[in-house]
């Protein structure tokens, strides 16, 4: 059974839901501001925000490019582990990951992008499991029933483990 240690809520993220859904769109805009201001500088007014509009789009179809690309690796180690005889802890993992990188280039803004890179590359995207998975051990710990002489039995509420009776279920 798998329970958390005393003390330490399931916050493996402790920033809300609700918080990240207004700030990452705030943030969003204001990257974008700022670069057509930048831009704006040099090129005018409209071509910036073109150019803003544009980089947008390349980024996010260079991500999916790239998305689709990891995807088949994933996919190909996670059929050979499971076809071995092994759990593909580490490719269900990546998946998850992929998915999400995938659906943060979909989102348009530069920032969304930046972690959709981060998901999608292979190198940090593994670098990012190794560090999730490090941060939810440390959260979680594994506790084991076991046969106490108190307890009557090896049950998990104190009672005998298994069947007590001798005759087995009926079928109707």
């Amino acid at each position: 059974m798998l329970e958390f240690a005393p003390g330490a809520a399931w916050r493996p993220f402790r920033v809300p839901l609700f918080y990240i859904l207004i700030l990452v769109p705030i943030l969003e805009v204001l990257v974008m501001m700022f670069l057509h201001q930048q831009l704006a500088e040099y090129l005018g007014f409209w071509p910036a925000l073109l150019l803003v509009l544009l980089g947008v789009l390349v980024t996010a179809g260079i991500g999916l490019a790239l998305l689709g690309r990891e995807a088949q690796g994933v996919w190909k180690r996670f059929a050979n582990q499971a076809s071995s005889g092994t759990a593909p802890t580490q490719e269900m993992l990546e998946g998850l990951m992929l998915l999400v990188g995938g659906v943060c280039l979909l989102t348009p803004g530069y920032t969304t992008d930046l972690f959709g890179f981060i998901c999608v590359f292979g190198k940090s995207r593994k670098k990012l499991s190794k560090w999730l998975v490090g941060r939810l051990k440390h959260l979680a710990v594994v506790q084991v029933f076991q046969k106490s002489p108190t307890s009557g039995g090896g049950g998990p509420f104190g009672g005998p483990a298994g069947r007590t009776d001798k005759e087995p279920p009926r079928r109707v």
